[in-house]
């Protein structure tokens, strides 16, 4: 196990002095009393180094299949395209760590001027049509207008970064007022991670670069805090498969159908895995530099 660190750190999200949760053989998890943000500490660890060689070495070797669009993703993405059509104003989504840019080709078949910044496309070697761009940039530095976005997405990234208010606020610089920003991240608060304790798989700071982990109370304390007026969180999915496989095939088949059941509890009191998070701009914004803490 990894020796408790002698100092806590300030919560990312409010500031707070966090408190030592666990730890395993990476990291020691500090949680925040105040907003319940989760983080690891691994002294000496620069999270963006972490994750830029994580991830542009994968992409290196399977952009070709990191592309494809299987029926199934298109009819997800067509899904999602059309809950936020009532959010479209400018006619522009942008999609943060958008890979190779599935949702931004779906998007622009549905007439949307498509962007995505990711810094780990740098080789970036897949065609994109019209009306789609990719920056193999971070958001702050792709140099996009301010209220130039309807809509921001971000798909598994918060948990990537360690400055979240930062990249919030990155985003508000671009989002237009009354516009949506919608993330999905895991939900430390889950009753998988609950189950499962350190063998979730999320909890594997080398491997998955993942640096900070919310559940829907800390969402909502970091959005509410940077101007978002309607903060909306749906979780959904829960498995034991980080701890017991269950790749026996009879077996296997009675635990899906049983986490099924337990994951449709789960749904309705928060406590699923797998975390979305709606948060539209409030047309009075505040001044996000005053209303952290």
């Amino acid at each position: 196990m990894t020796d408790q660190p002698q100092d806590a750190p300030a919560c990312a999200v409010c500031s707070t002095t966090m408190t030592f949760s666990f730890s395993d053989s990476e990291a020691g998890y500090y949680l925040c009393g105040n907003c319940d943000y989760l983080t690891p500490v691994v002294h000496g660890l620069d999270a963006r180094e972490l994750n830029d060689s994580i991830y542009s070495e994968a992409f290196d070797h399977r952009l070709e299949e990191a592309g494809k669009l299987t029926d199934r993703k298109r009819r997800k993405y067509a899904h999602f395209l059309t809950r936020i059509a009532p959010y479209r104003q400018n006619n522009r989504i942008l999609d943060i760590g958008c890979g190779a840019g599935r949702l931004l080709r779906v998007a622009a078949e549905h007439d949307w001027e498509a962007f995505g910044v990711d810094p780990a496309m740098q080789k970036l070697s897949v065609e994109t049509p019209d009306h789609v761009t990719v920056i193999p940039e971070l958001l702050n530095k792709a140099g996009f207008e301010p209220d130039f976005f309807d809509v921001v997405h971000a798909n598994e990234v918060f948990e990537h970064i360690d400055n979240p208010v930062d990249l919030v606020e990155d985003i508000l610089a671009v989002l237009r007022p009354g516009g949506l920003l919608v993330f999905r991240t895991p939900n430390h608060s889950s009753w998988t991670a609950k189950a499962v304790g350190q063998s979730w798989r999320h909890f594997n700071v080398r491997k998955v670069g993942h640096v900070g982990f919310f559940s829907p109370k800390s969402a909502r304390h970091l959005l509410n805090n940077l101007g978002f007026d309607k903060v909306t969180i749906a979780t959904h999915h829960f498995s034991l498969r980080d701890r017991w496989p269950g790749k026996t095939p009879g077996i296997g088949l009675l635990l899906r159908l049983g986490y099924r059941g337990v994951g449709q509890v789960a749904r309705f009191l928060d406590r699923g895995e797998r975390m979305t998070v709606y948060g539209q701009v409030g047309r009075q914004r505040a001044d996000a530099s005053t209303t952290r803490g």
